[in-house]
């Protein structure tokens, strides 16, 4: 049985960032300690970019196994994109992941399945996060991972308050789809009343 969607998107985060980030500045920073450092700050940014995309899948009713497949076909994005690449680029998140489907090897099967949709709502929530932080992590690259730079504390705050506005979105929605459906069956009732009383 797959562990829980919290465990199974801190799981991935982690893999991810230690992919994209901490494996690729470790090979730069000689000093172990500073290294940790590193680590460590990279880490909590991980944890906080995660927030939004648990409950984006929490809010949508997704379950442990749809999660664990949609997840299990999003490993590779830290193959097929880099730090460098994420803090240059100037597409919009909707033209990255765009851009990023067709390279990877899982979208095939899940675009024919019934769970597209919230592939690419997930793939959107990663994108998201990570073009908010590659930039500002490539910033302190260049300064050679001075342990003063304070902009990563500042983007766990944002990305904080993006979770936050996406917890509340998607309550508006699902709100707003259970109305749609109760108005529908309310409609249905009321047409096999009409019939069944004329």
């Amino acid at each position: 049985m797959p562990a829980s969607v919290l465990d199974q998107v801190m799981d991935f985060y982690g893999d991810l960032f230690r992919g994209l980030f901490i494996k690729p500045f470790s090979e730069e920073i000689p000093d172990r300690r500073r290294r940790n450092e590193m680590s460590r700050r990279v880490e909590a940014l991980a944890d906080a970019a995660s927030q939004s995309t648990i409950r984006m899948l929490t809010n949508q009713r997704a379950s442990e196994t749809d999660v664990a497949r949609i997840l299990n076909d999003l490993r590779p994005l830290s193959v097929v994109t880099n730090a460098e690449a994420l803090a240059e680029t100037r597409d919009t998140t909707q033209g990255l992941v765009d851009h990023l489907l067709p390279k990877l090897p899982g979208f095939q099967s899940v675009a024919e399945g019934h769970q597209s949709g919230l592939y690419r709502a997930t793939l959107h929530s990663i994108l998201q996060s990570l073009l908010l932080i590659a930039p500002v992590l490539q910033e302190w690259r260049k300064l050679g991972f001075a342990t003063t730079y304070e902009p990563p504390e500042r983007v766990i705050r944002q990305l904080d308050d993006i979770s936050k506005g996406m917890d509340e979105q998607s309550r508006m929605l699902y709100a707003a789809r259970t109305e749609a459906k109760d108005r529908d069956c309310e409609l249905i009732y009321r047409d096999y009343l009409a019939q069944r009383f004329y």
